[in-house]
């Protein structure tokens, strides 16, 4: 599994890849990743793309909550990728002046955002990043790792950029990510046919302390 990620990352070489064992402990791997970290001359940035590669192929960790956009507006049906993320960044960053958004498109279209949080004085906090999984046109949105005080931030952003009047809890929270999406979407699988994904596979600042998240 970690191998895998380790590919899709491609920040490592062959011999590099080649010489890590996957059967050491985590602390161990991570000891191995810290030393090709500073021989490659990777930063804090280049392993949030680790970490983020591997939440996505590891969907189902963490506790996740649903959330249900309510009330559209007439253009919400024509908000696309390249508008709702400059339209959420631009949102979320007028609401919180240090903040590091990511947002990466998944093979089955889903929208996947990664927030570090910061404030007026401090910086964004990459050790305890949010997550939030949508898909564009479903009134669906999928987080874990959020504060009562980052919650009406990230609503309010998340209202304007896909063109909703409000947003409330669904009332349905889990471990796995796949079973609640599925249980959601399958309520608007004929309403939005073309827009249903097919099932995920069942399959969080220091570098180092990075790292060891990405391999737990």
């Amino acid at each position: 599994m970690l191998r895998t990620t380790l590919d899709k990352w491609d920040r490592l070489t062959g011999e590099q890849k080649k010489s890590m064992d996957f059967t050491q402990t985590k602390w161990a791997l991570t000891e191995k990743m810290l030393a090709f970290s500073e021989e490659n001359e990777l930063t804090a940035k280049h392993l949030t793309e680790l970490e983020m590669i591997y939440i996505i192929d590891n969907p189902n960790k963490g506790m996740w909550y649903a959330f249900q956009l309510m009330d559209p507006q007439d253009d919400a049906p024509a908000v696309e990728l390249i508008q709702f993320k400059e339209q959420f960044k631009s949102h979320l960053r007028e609401l919180v002046r240090h903040v590091s958004i990511k947002i990466k498109k998944h093979t089955d279209e889903a929208l996947w955002i990664r927030i570090a949080w910061g404030d007026a004085f401090t910086r964004p906090n990459h050790l305890k990043p949010t997550y939030v999984v949508h898909y564009l046109h479903s009134p669906y949105v999928f987080v874990t790792s959020l504060t009562l005080k980052q919650k009406p931030l990230l609503s309010q952003a998340l209202v304007l950029a896909t063109r909703y009047q409000a947003i409330k809890d669904a009332n349905l929270s889990g471990r796995k990510l796949t079973a609640i999406r599925d249980l959601l979407m399958r309520k608007y699988q004929q309403v939005f046919p073309t827009k249903y994904p097919s099932p995920l596979p069942e399959n969080n600042q220091t570098i180092s302390s990075m790292l060891i998240k990405s391999f737990n």
